[in-house]
């Protein structure tokens, strides 16, 4: 089958969104939320789907700057 590429740049965690900015008010889990649809979308019709982040997941965000390793707090948040 096809194989379907989404790829997005400097999401930067966005847990809480963006309300500053209403035309890109979407959070981390909106990406992840819709990456599971296409994923669905692809499996009904025999079709991969990859999501590939090409940088500053774990950076910009109040919580990532809160651990020292800029990741232990996300990473639990992105396990769920």
């Amino acid at each position: 089958g096809d194989v379907n590429i989404v790829v997005t740049t400097d999401l930067h965690s966005w847990i809480q969104g963006r309300r500053h900015q209403s035309y890109l008010n979407a959070t981390l889990g909106h990406a992840i939320s819709m990456v599971g649809h296409l994923r669905e979308a692809g499996r009904r019709v025999g079709r991969d789907v990859f999501f590939f982040d090409n940088g500053d997941i774990n950076d910009g965000t109040g919580l990532s700057a809160l651990a020292p390793d800029h990741v232990s707090y996300l990473t639990l948040l992105m396990r769920e």
